[in-house]
Order: structure tokens, then sequence, then C-alpha cells
């Protein structure tokens, strides 16, 4: 994925795309929106948290790394 201009490499992380046959404008995410959920269609389940993207992709951390780290640094997480 292009960041600022330069070819980075993501591991581990969600890559969202949209479905196939919808417009890559149905998938939009702009500046502001890191830290932002994204929830499944299909459970309602909380699955990542957003940190980048673009028209037409979005990267997002797996939720349960996040809350792994969060919990290593002694936060406390409501679930």
């Amino acid at each position: 994925m292009l960041v600022d201009g330069t070819l980075r490499q993501f591991v581990d992380q969600i890559e969202i795309q949209p479905r196939p046959g919808e417009s890559i404008a149905e998938l939009n995410t702009a500046s502001g929106d890191s830290g932002a959920v994204w929830i499944s269609e299909d459970d309602s389940r909380i699955i990542g948290l957003h940190f980048g993207g673009d028209t037409g992709r979005a990267i997002a951390n797996p939720i349960g790394a996040v809350v792994d780290a969060l919990t290593a640094k002694g936060v406390e997480i409501g679930l």
C-alpha cells in the first residue's frame, strides 16, 4: 500500500476492500478515521481498529491484537 507516496508492507493486518461488484466509492476512508472500529456484518462483532486507507481500501489492526497490547500495558478492557 502507498503511504504518503512510499510503498509500505503491513504484516498481520486486515485489508478491507469493497465487495465484488461494488464501487470503490462505497469504501472511502479519510483523515480522522483512525481509531474507528470495523464491525462484522455477519455477527456484529468488532473485528479491527482502523489506522489507514484511502478510497477503495482500508487497513485495520485485528482487534484481538489491540486488546492484547492494551492488556499488556495494564489497560483494563471491559468486554
